[in-house]
Parts: structure tokens; sequence; C-alpha cells
């Protein structure tokens, strides 16, 4: 059995979260083989961090998407945007529609200083697969 690790953009953990604002993981809680726990940082002066689930099938096919001013955003075509990694697709989508677009809102905000980062992953029980 191989522990799924936490995915971000960086491959520092701290980084990921708190300069480009998204760490993801699939925790006990994920039901779906699509689904990931989510933290997003809101406010990078205060430490502040709202969390959530997001379906990767789901989020990918939503209509109200404009795709093409996605592309245009990123620099790239249709084709190289769709096969970049989810991580890095949904970081693009939160960067440029916000988080509360996508469920992520301060009903689910908390605290968490990057010296305590370490300590919360540990403590979210990642899935095994």
């Amino acid at each position: 059995m191989k522990t799924t690790q936490w995915i971000g953009i960086d491959v520092d953990h701290e980084v990921s979260l708190y300069e480009d604002g998204l760490l993801v993981c699939k925790n006990w809680q994920c039901t779906e083989p699509d689904e990931w726990f989510c933290l997003v940082c809101v406010d990078r002066s205060n430490d502040l961090v709202v969390y959530g689930y997001i379906r990767q099938s789901e989020l990918l096919n939503e209509d109200w998407i404009n795709w093409e001013t996605i592309y245009d955003y990123t620099g790239m075509t249709g084709e190289d945007w769709r096969s970049m990694d989810f991580v890095n697709q949904l970081s693009d989508l939160i960067s440029y529609y916000g988080p509360e677009n996508f469920g992520f809102n301060c009903y689910n905000a908390f605290t968490i200083h990057p010296s305590q980062l370490d300590s919360y992953m540990l403590n979210m029980k990642p899935q095994t697969v």
C-alpha cells in the first residue's frame, strides 16, 4: 500500500500553499476516485486558509467556465492546458476566477501558521491506495 501524498505546484508544501495558494491531497473523506481535498490560501498576510472538496471530472466539465479565456490567460493551447496535471489546472482556474467560485469560502476558513503546516498535513489521514 502506498500513501497518497500532498501535492502542490511547488515541491515545497509551504511554498505551494502560501505563495502559489493551493495544496491538495486525497484523504479518508474523499469518496470518489477523482475527488480531492483542497487547501486554498486566501489571505497570505494572515495565513488564512479555506478548505473544501472538489471533483476533477465535474470541474473540467463546468459550462460556466470560459475555456478560451483560461487558455489565453495561461498562454497555452487548449490541448496543452488539458494535458497538464489537475493540480496545475485547478491552480489556474482558482487564480483566474477566485476560490469562492469553486466552493471555497469563509465558512470553511481557519488560520494556520506555516510552522504548523507539517503537523496539520500529518493529522489529515491521507487515503491509502
